[in-house]
Protein backbone atom coordinates (compact mmCIF):
# COMPACT_ATOMS: atom_id res chain seq x y z
CA UNK A 1 0.00 0.00 0.00
CA UNK A 2 1.03 3.54 -0.03
CA UNK A 3 2.67 5.54 2.36
CA UNK A 4 0.86 8.50 3.82
CA UNK A 5 2.33 11.78 4.65
CA UNK A 6 0.21 11.83 7.65
CA UNK A 7 -1.74 9.92 10.00
CA UNK A 8 -5.08 10.35 11.60
CA UNK A 9 -3.15 11.62 14.66
CA UNK A 10 -1.69 14.07 12.72
CA UNK A 11 -4.07 15.25 9.84
CA UNK A 12 -2.82 18.58 9.64
CA UNK A 13 0.99 18.00 8.99
CA UNK A 14 0.44 17.14 5.14
CA UNK A 15 4.19 18.43 3.63
CA UNK A 16 6.26 15.34 5.00
CA UNK A 17 6.10 13.56 1.15
CA UNK A 18 6.57 17.03 -0.24
CA UNK A 19 10.29 18.17 -1.49
CA UNK A 20 11.97 21.32 0.89
CA UNK A 21 11.23 24.19 -0.95
CA UNK A 22 14.30 25.71 -0.58
CA UNK A 23 17.39 25.01 1.33
CA UNK A 24 19.12 27.13 4.08
CA UNK A 25 22.60 27.37 2.33
CA UNK A 26 21.35 27.51 -1.03
CA UNK A 27 19.19 30.64 0.43
CA UNK A 28 22.36 32.37 2.29
CA UNK A 29 24.58 31.81 -0.72
CA UNK A 30 22.21 33.98 -3.04
CA UNK A 31 23.66 37.26 -1.72
CA UNK A 32 27.01 36.10 -2.02
CA UNK A 33 26.24 35.36 -6.00
CA UNK A 34 25.35 38.94 -6.13
CA UNK A 35 28.14 40.16 -4.89
CA UNK A 36 30.68 37.97 -6.68
CA UNK A 37 28.60 38.83 -9.96
CA UNK A 38 28.89 42.64 -8.75
CA UNK A 39 32.69 42.95 -7.94
CA UNK A 40 33.89 41.13 -11.31
CA UNK A 41 31.71 43.28 -13.37
CA UNK A 42 32.61 46.20 -11.64
CA UNK A 43 36.07 45.36 -11.21
CA UNK A 44 36.66 44.38 -15.45
CA UNK A 45 34.57 48.29 -15.91
CA UNK A 46 36.92 49.65 -13.59
CA UNK A 47 40.36 47.94 -15.36
CA UNK A 48 38.65 49.03 -19.03
CA UNK A 49 38.65 52.68 -17.93
CA UNK A 50 41.91 52.60 -16.74
CA UNK A 51 43.47 51.31 -19.86
CA UNK A 52 41.13 53.34 -21.96
CA UNK A 53 42.15 56.26 -20.28
CA UNK A 54 46.01 55.53 -21.15
CA UNK A 55 45.53 54.72 -24.64
CA UNK A 56 43.37 58.38 -24.65
CA UNK A 57 46.18 59.30 -23.11
CA UNK A 58 48.84 57.59 -25.50
CA UNK A 59 46.91 58.95 -28.16
CA UNK A 60 46.49 62.92 -26.74
CA UNK A 61 50.89 62.26 -26.46
CA UNK A 62 51.22 61.23 -30.55
CA UNK A 63 48.63 64.09 -31.59
CA UNK A 64 50.49 66.63 -29.25
CA UNK A 65 53.99 65.06 -30.29
CA UNK A 66 52.82 65.44 -34.53
CA UNK A 67 51.59 68.97 -33.87
CA UNK A 68 54.92 70.08 -31.97
CA UNK A 69 56.86 68.67 -35.01
CA UNK A 70 55.31 69.68 -38.46
CA UNK A 71 57.64 72.44 -38.47
CA UNK A 72 60.64 70.05 -38.49
CA UNK A 73 59.13 68.01 -41.18
CA UNK A 74 59.97 64.46 -39.64
CA UNK A 75 60.62 61.75 -42.09
CA UNK A 76 57.61 59.73 -44.10
CA UNK A 77 58.52 56.88 -41.78
CA UNK A 78 58.38 58.51 -38.87
CA UNK A 79 54.36 59.91 -39.68
CA UNK A 80 54.05 56.64 -41.06
CA UNK A 81 54.68 54.55 -37.36
CA UNK A 82 52.82 57.27 -35.62
CA UNK A 83 49.58 56.57 -37.90
CA UNK A 84 49.97 53.02 -37.66
CA UNK A 85 50.20 53.29 -33.43
CA UNK A 86 47.32 55.69 -33.82
CA UNK A 87 45.43 53.47 -35.72
CA UNK A 88 46.29 50.44 -33.23
CA UNK A 89 45.26 52.10 -30.45
CA UNK A 90 42.06 53.16 -31.68
CA UNK A 91 41.48 49.34 -33.11
CA UNK A 92 42.70 48.52 -29.46
CA UNK A 93 39.92 51.00 -27.56
CA UNK A 94 37.58 49.67 -30.00
CA UNK A 95 37.45 45.72 -29.43
CA UNK A 96 37.96 46.24 -25.42
CA UNK A 97 34.86 48.66 -25.39
CA UNK A 98 33.26 45.86 -27.33
CA UNK A 99 34.39 42.54 -25.37
CA UNK A 100 33.47 44.72 -21.98
CA UNK A 101 29.80 45.07 -23.70
CA UNK A 102 29.26 41.44 -24.67
CA UNK A 103 30.61 40.21 -21.19
CA UNK A 104 28.52 43.11 -19.40
CA UNK A 105 25.55 41.94 -21.39
CA UNK A 106 25.79 38.26 -20.32
CA UNK A 107 26.81 39.21 -16.85
CA UNK A 108 23.67 41.44 -16.24
CA UNK A 109 21.63 38.27 -18.02
CA UNK A 110 22.98 35.96 -15.69
CA UNK A 111 22.11 38.68 -12.48
CA UNK A 112 18.30 38.96 -13.62
CA UNK A 113 18.50 34.57 -14.45
CA UNK A 114 19.82 34.56 -10.40
CA UNK A 115 17.34 37.15 -9.24
CA UNK A 116 14.53 35.24 -11.02
CA UNK A 117 15.50 32.13 -9.43
CA UNK A 118 15.75 33.56 -5.61
CA UNK A 119 12.60 35.27 -5.71
CA UNK A 120 10.65 31.22 -7.54
CA UNK A 121 12.39 30.23 -4.43
CA UNK A 122 11.16 32.36 -1.91
CA UNK A 123 7.37 32.67 -3.01
CA UNK A 124 7.87 29.22 -2.74
CA UNK A 125 8.65 29.71 0.99
CA UNK A 126 5.99 32.22 1.23
CA UNK A 127 3.74 29.51 -0.77
CA UNK A 128 4.75 26.50 0.36
CA UNK A 129 2.47 24.27 -2.21
CA UNK A 130 3.56 27.07 -5.08
CA UNK A 131 6.68 25.50 -6.36
CA UNK A 132 7.17 22.40 -4.85
CA UNK A 133 6.81 18.65 -6.36
CA UNK A 134 4.04 16.98 -4.85
CA UNK A 135 4.85 12.93 -5.52
CA UNK A 136 1.78 11.33 -6.01
CA UNK A 137 2.38 7.69 -6.89
CA UNK A 138 1.24 4.59 -5.35
CA UNK A 139 4.00 4.47 -2.55
CA UNK A 140 3.87 8.11 -1.77
CA UNK A 141 0.09 9.11 -0.84
CA UNK A 142 0.22 12.77 0.90
CA UNK A 143 -2.89 13.43 2.94
CA UNK A 144 -4.37 16.73 3.22
CA UNK A 145 -5.44 18.30 6.12
CA UNK A 146 -8.23 17.17 8.06
CA UNK A 147 -11.42 19.82 7.53
CA UNK A 148 -12.58 20.57 10.70
CA UNK A 149 -15.86 18.73 10.30
CA UNK A 150 -17.33 15.84 12.74
CA UNK A 151 -16.45 12.56 11.28
CA UNK A 152 -19.01 11.78 8.57
CA UNK A 153 -19.43 9.51 5.32
CA UNK A 154 -19.29 12.12 2.61
CA UNK A 155 -21.12 15.03 2.21
CA UNK A 156 -20.94 18.64 0.70
CA UNK A 157 -18.20 20.75 -0.09
CA UNK A 158 -17.27 24.50 -1.09
CA UNK A 159 -14.99 26.04 -3.14
CA UNK A 160 -15.04 29.12 -3.20
CA UNK A 161 -13.01 32.50 -5.40
CA UNK A 162 -9.62 32.66 -4.69
CA UNK A 163 -9.24 36.69 -5.01
CA UNK A 164 -10.46 39.47 -3.59
CA UNK A 165 -11.28 42.68 -5.20
CA UNK A 166 -14.17 45.33 -3.81
CA UNK A 167 -15.17 45.26 -7.34
CA UNK A 168 -16.52 41.62 -7.03
CA UNK A 169 -18.88 40.24 -5.19
CA UNK A 170 -19.06 40.32 -1.75
CA UNK A 171 -15.42 41.65 -2.01
CA UNK A 172 -14.82 37.99 -3.98
CA UNK A 173 -15.66 36.08 -0.50
CA UNK A 174 -18.29 33.62 -2.98
CA UNK A 175 -18.72 30.28 -3.49
CA UNK A 176 -18.14 28.99 -7.32
CA UNK A 177 -18.49 25.57 -6.65
CA UNK A 178 -20.75 22.97 -4.55
CA UNK A 179 -19.29 19.49 -4.24
CA UNK A 180 -20.51 16.11 -3.55
CA UNK A 181 -18.80 13.71 -2.48
CA UNK A 182 -20.86 10.53 -1.21
CA UNK A 183 -20.33 6.65 -1.21
CA UNK A 184 -23.02 4.50 -3.40
CA UNK A 185 -24.19 1.36 -4.64
CA UNK A 186 -24.60 0.13 -8.08
CA UNK A 187 -27.85 1.81 -8.16
CA UNK A 188 -26.07 4.58 -8.03
CA UNK A 189 -28.10 5.32 -4.46
CA UNK A 190 -25.75 6.76 -1.52
CA UNK A 191 -25.30 4.54 1.54
CA UNK A 192 -25.10 5.82 4.94
CA UNK A 193 -23.49 4.17 8.10
CA UNK A 194 -25.74 1.31 9.13
CA UNK A 195 -26.95 0.61 5.60
CA UNK A 196 -26.58 -3.08 3.90
CA UNK A 197 -24.80 -3.77 0.90
CA UNK A 198 -24.53 -5.82 -1.46
CA UNK A 199 -22.06 -5.89 -4.61
CA UNK A 200 -20.14 -3.34 -5.18
CA UNK A 201 -19.55 0.41 -3.86
CA UNK A 202 -18.83 3.50 -5.56
CA UNK A 203 -17.64 6.55 -4.71
CA UNK A 204 -19.34 9.49 -6.81
CA UNK A 205 -18.15 13.04 -6.92
CA UNK A 206 -20.11 15.35 -7.90
CA UNK A 207 -19.58 19.20 -9.18
CA UNK A 208 -22.07 21.90 -9.98
CA UNK A 209 -21.70 25.56 -10.65
CA UNK A 210 -22.95 27.84 -7.86
CA UNK A 211 -25.06 30.62 -8.64
CA UNK A 212 -23.40 33.45 -11.23
CA UNK A 213 -20.34 32.04 -10.87
CA UNK A 214 -17.99 32.03 -13.95
CA UNK A 215 -19.06 29.71 -16.67
CA UNK A 216 -15.65 29.55 -18.15
CA UNK A 217 -14.61 27.62 -14.52
CA UNK A 218 -17.10 24.54 -16.29
CA UNK A 219 -16.11 24.53 -19.70
CA UNK A 220 -14.92 21.96 -21.99
CA UNK A 221 -11.63 22.91 -21.40
CA UNK A 222 -11.46 22.91 -18.17
CA UNK A 223 -12.92 19.78 -17.64
CA UNK A 224 -10.93 17.70 -19.98
CA UNK A 225 -7.48 19.49 -17.85
CA UNK A 226 -8.92 17.90 -14.98
CA UNK A 227 -8.39 14.07 -13.64
CA UNK A 228 -9.24 11.98 -11.07
CA UNK A 229 -6.36 9.52 -10.12
CA UNK A 230 -7.47 7.04 -7.62
CA UNK A 231 -4.78 5.00 -5.54
CA UNK A 232 -6.54 2.03 -3.45
CA UNK A 233 -4.12 0.86 -0.80
CA UNK A 234 -5.99 -2.63 -0.25
CA UNK A 235 -6.97 -3.43 -3.37
CA UNK A 236 -4.25 -1.86 -5.73
CA UNK A 237 -5.84 -3.45 -8.93
CA UNK A 238 -8.65 -1.02 -8.42
CA UNK A 239 -6.23 1.51 -8.98
CA UNK A 240 -7.59 4.14 -11.97
CA UNK A 241 -7.26 7.89 -13.67
CA UNK A 242 -10.91 8.97 -14.38
CA UNK A 243 -12.44 11.67 -16.64
CA UNK A 244 -15.47 13.56 -15.26
CA UNK A 245 -18.67 13.67 -17.49
CA UNK A 246 -20.80 16.11 -18.34
CA UNK A 247 -24.03 16.14 -16.74
CA UNK A 248 -25.03 19.59 -18.20
CA UNK A 249 -22.39 21.61 -20.03
CA UNK A 250 -20.97 24.18 -17.95
CA UNK A 251 -22.80 23.36 -14.83
CA UNK A 252 -22.39 20.34 -13.35
CA UNK A 253 -19.99 17.33 -13.99
CA UNK A 254 -20.12 13.71 -12.30
CA UNK A 255 -17.47 11.07 -12.00
CA UNK A 256 -17.79 7.59 -10.13
CA UNK A 257 -15.02 5.88 -8.88
CA UNK A 258 -15.60 1.59 -8.16
CA UNK A 259 -14.03 0.06 -5.55
CA UNK A 260 -15.47 -3.30 -5.77
CA UNK A 261 -17.20 -5.45 -3.07
CA UNK A 262 -16.63 -6.69 -0.11
CA UNK A 263 -15.83 -10.01 -0.97
CA UNK A 264 -12.55 -8.35 -2.62
CA UNK A 265 -11.44 -6.29 0.59
CA UNK A 266 -9.41 -8.66 3.20
CA UNK A 267 -11.12 -8.28 6.21
CA UNK A 268 -14.08 -6.54 5.12
CA UNK A 269 -11.90 -2.94 4.63
CA UNK A 270 -11.04 -1.33 1.86
CA UNK A 271 -9.00 2.28 2.09
CA UNK A 272 -7.42 4.45 -0.35
CA UNK A 273 -7.36 8.35 -1.70
CA UNK A 274 -9.04 9.97 -4.77
CA UNK A 275 -7.03 12.80 -5.94
CA UNK A 276 -8.56 15.67 -8.19
CA UNK A 277 -5.78 16.88 -10.35
CA UNK A 278 -5.69 19.79 -12.59
CA UNK A 279 -3.43 21.76 -14.99
CA UNK A 280 0.65 20.88 -14.26
CA UNK A 281 2.92 22.27 -11.27
CA UNK A 282 5.15 24.86 -11.39
CA UNK A 283 8.19 23.92 -13.40
CA UNK A 284 7.49 20.53 -14.27
CA UNK A 285 5.13 18.26 -16.23
CA UNK A 286 3.38 16.66 -12.71
CA UNK A 287 -0.07 17.10 -12.70
CA UNK A 288 -0.91 19.46 -9.67
CA UNK A 289 -3.48 18.27 -6.96
CA UNK A 290 -6.23 20.12 -5.89
CA UNK A 291 -7.94 18.47 -3.84
CA UNK A 292 -7.69 14.36 -2.00
CA UNK A 293 -10.65 12.67 -1.08
CA UNK A 294 -9.49 10.05 1.83
CA UNK A 295 -11.90 6.57 2.46
CA UNK A 296 -12.00 4.17 4.77
CA UNK A 297 -14.88 2.22 4.66
CA UNK A 298 -15.28 -1.05 7.26
CA UNK A 299 -18.24 -3.40 7.00
CA UNK A 300 -19.63 -5.08 9.81
CA UNK A 301 -21.11 -8.27 8.31
CA UNK A 302 -23.01 -6.66 5.21
CA UNK A 303 -23.44 -3.26 7.00
CA UNK A 304 -21.12 -0.17 6.85
CA UNK A 305 -19.53 0.14 9.96
CA UNK A 306 -19.74 3.57 12.14
CA UNK A 307 -15.87 3.37 11.71
CA UNK A 308 -16.40 4.12 8.22
CA UNK A 309 -14.80 7.46 6.94
CA UNK A 310 -14.69 9.47 3.47
CA UNK A 311 -13.82 13.21 3.29
CA UNK A 312 -12.32 15.62 1.15
CA UNK A 313 -9.65 18.07 1.75
CA UNK A 314 -7.93 20.56 -0.22
CA UNK A 315 -4.37 19.85 -1.57
CA UNK A 316 -3.09 23.63 -0.92
CA UNK A 317 -1.41 23.75 1.90
CA UNK A 318 0.07 25.71 4.54
CA UNK A 319 2.48 23.20 5.72
CA UNK A 320 2.65 24.21 9.35
CA UNK A 321 3.38 27.88 7.83
CA UNK A 322 2.22 31.10 9.18
CA UNK A 323 1.82 33.24 6.01
CA UNK A 324 0.55 36.92 4.94
CA UNK A 325 -0.62 36.96 1.50
CA UNK A 326 -0.22 39.98 -0.55
CA UNK A 327 -3.18 42.83 -1.00
CA UNK A 328 -5.62 41.17 -2.81
CA UNK A 329 -4.67 37.47 -2.45
CA UNK A 330 -6.27 34.76 -0.69
CA UNK A 331 -4.14 32.25 1.28
CA UNK A 332 -4.57 28.84 -0.84
CA UNK A 333 -6.56 26.70 2.44
CA UNK A 334 -9.09 30.10 2.45
CA UNK A 335 -11.25 29.39 -0.65
CA UNK A 336 -12.64 25.15 0.42
CA UNK A 337 -14.68 24.80 3.21
CA UNK A 338 -17.50 22.36 4.34
CA UNK A 339 -19.25 25.09 5.41
CA UNK A 340 -21.67 26.95 3.45
CA UNK A 341 -19.78 29.61 1.39
CA UNK A 342 -21.91 32.62 0.35
CA UNK A 343 -23.40 32.50 -3.32
CA UNK A 344 -23.79 35.57 -5.55
CA UNK A 345 -27.02 37.66 -5.06
CA UNK A 346 -28.18 39.35 -8.38
CA UNK A 347 -25.64 39.78 -11.41
CA UNK A 348 -21.88 38.78 -10.45
CA UNK A 349 -19.29 41.34 -12.42
CA UNK A 350 -18.77 40.99 -15.81
CA UNK A 351 -14.83 41.59 -16.00
CA UNK A 352 -13.14 39.17 -17.79
CA UNK A 353 -9.63 40.29 -16.34
CA UNK A 354 -11.02 40.26 -12.83
CA UNK A 355 -12.86 36.52 -13.36
CA UNK A 356 -9.73 35.31 -14.65
CA UNK A 357 -11.55 34.27 -17.63
CA UNK A 358 -8.61 34.53 -20.35
CA UNK A 359 -6.49 31.22 -18.74
CA UNK A 360 -10.25 29.38 -19.09
CA UNK A 361 -11.07 29.92 -22.40
CA UNK A 362 -11.97 27.22 -24.99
Amino acid sequence: GGQLANTSASRDDSSSNLREPIDAAETSDFPNRFSREMIVLAASGIGLLAVVCWLVFRLVQIVNSQRTTEAVKPSESAIGWRGFIFRMIVFVVGVLLFAWSIFAFYSIRQLQKTNQDLLAKLDSVRRPDGNQLILIDKDHLPLPPYPMHPKRLGGQYYRGNDERNDQLFNGGFYRTADIDLYLVDKFGKRIQWRDQVIGEVFIEISVRRANEATKELFSPRARNLATLEHYCETAPSFNSKTKFEAIEELEHWRAIIPLGAKSQWPDGTVTGMVYLMYGTQVGVKNPRPHFAARYNIVFEGDSISEDSELWLGSMFTLGGKVLVPKKGEVLLDRWFDWRPIPEIEGQGATDPELLGIPEHRN
